[in-house]
């Protein structure tokens, strides 16, 4: 049980800091409208931002000599998976040449 009461303070103090930083984000606003454009605004630049490095990721990806074809190809698949929820088109052509590149 004592594990399981820190887990539950740890929880707690992450969530309380969350909620100061989204606080700070959003006091200056006066109307919900305003809040949300706020939010919204942060959550757009952390997505390009997450979409321009996982995009340089994808293009700097190469094999490891010591590493197994299948290792490479679950890095590379696994970002590629992550660039198709950000909605990041490659095409095919560019991932094969990625596939082919670790062959």
């Amino acid at each position: 049980f004592q594990q399981s009461d820190e887990r539950s303070r740890s929880i707690s103090r992450n969530q309380h800091a969350l909620a100061q930083v989204q606080d700070k984000l959003v006091s200056h606003c006066a109307t919900t409208a305003q809040l949300w454009r706020t939010l919204q605004d942060t959550y757009d630049e952390t997505k390009e931002a997450k979409s321009g490095s996982l995009f340089i990721e994808f293009i700097e990806l190469q094999k490891k000599p010591s590493e197994a074809r299948q290792a490479y190809l679950d890095r590379l698949i696994s970002i590629y998976h992550d660039m198709i929820t950000l909605e990041i088109k490659i095409g095919e052509l560019a991932f094969c040449a990625k596939v082919l590149q670790g062959l």
